[in-house]
């Protein structure tokens, strides 16, 4: 074997294959960042542009962060998952801003009434006795309104 040159192979060290639980889990963790670095950002830049600014300037800002990031850390599954989250949660205040109209997003709060200001709207839960159970204590009931105090709290 003389004259014969053996190549050794250098493994990455610390590399992440694709395809394992690992790499989705940061993947994941990632996604999880990069939309609250989304909507945090979004309102801050809205903060700072001010009231002239149409308001889907932010949010589209953040959605092309995304993608920037993404394609930027190609490679790397928590840059992937980061990009992906800021172009997610960007891309649907986008569009929610625009032509969607999605409950929770748009800054009103989800499950708000349609009826008009000053119309009587029933708050009461269902299965609520004649009593103000948030103002009393379960303790202070008899025994058989206890459980759906509880249940209504």
């Amino acid at each position: 074997m003389s004259g014969h040159h053996r190549t050794h192979r250098r493994h990455k060290v610390g590399a992440i294959k694709p395809g394992t639980v690992e790499y989705y889990a940061l993947m994941g963790v990632g996604a999880l960042v990069g939309g609250a670095a989304a909507a945090y950002g979004t309102q801050a830049l809205q903060t700072a542009f001010g009231t002239q600014t149409p308001m889907y300037v932010p949010p589209g800002i953040m959605a092309t962060s995304g993608l920037a990031v993404a394609v930027l850390g190609k490679g790397n599954p928590l840059a992937e998952g980061a990009g992906a989250g800021l172009l997610a949660v960007g891309g649907i205040m986008v569009m929610n801003q625009t032509f969607l109209n999605v409950p929770g997003i748009s800054g009103a709060p989800a499950f708000t009434n349609n009826a008009p200001l000053g119309a009587p709207v029933v708050r009461n839960a269902v299965g609520r006795g004649p009593g103000p159970y948030v103002n009393q204590t379960v303790g202070k009931l008899p025994n058989w309104r206890k459980m759906g105090a509880l249940a209504s709290m």
